[in-house]
């Protein structure tokens, strides 16, 4: 289970130092994945996101996203977790209204951290959307789904 913090730790410390590099990208490609080295997102230079159910029962979410000074203005990060019924998600209480944990930012780039001790045993996922505005153009909605059990 150390193992699987370090490695989200290494991720997200890889994403800061790429995030300060100014990319290359070709403009008007067709985006599928953020990260990928010719998509330009109107607002957003790179999103990462890491979730992972650490010691044994408490699953830890890292969001972040970058976009470019000057053009990115602010921006939200929603998450919710849920838990897998037979073949059904549901929510899991996480003290928040709707269960979802809100983030707002200013300026170009914004970083969270939540976690939360898990009850029960089973699949969980992490629902991510990262909203983020500027002048680079429309807003991007960057929805993620990341999946983890124990």
């Amino acid at each position: 289970m150390k193992l699987k913090r370090k490695i989200g730790f290494l991720l997200m410390v890889v994403t800061l130092l790429l995030c300060t590099i100014t990319p290359v990208f070709a403009a008007g490609a067709d985006c599928t994945a953020v990260s990928s080295p010719i998509c330009m997102l109107a607002n957003v230079s790179d999103a990462i996101t890491v979730f992972l159910i650490v010691d044994t029962n408490n699953a830890v979410v890292n969001a972040y996203y970058c976009g470019y000074p000057g053009i990115t203005t602010n921006g939200t990060i929603e998450i919710k977790l849920q838990k897998k019924f037979l073949f059904w998600w549901t929510d899991v209480n996480n003290g928040q209204p709707n269960n979802t944990w809100t983030d707002t930012f200013t300026g170009y780039d914004g970083s969270v951290s939540h976690s939360l001790r898990l009850s029960q045993t089973g699949e969980y996922r992490a629902l991510v959307t990262y909203t983020v505005y500027g002048s680079g153009g429309e807003t991007d909605v960057i929805p993620v789904t990341m999946y983890d059990t124990y």
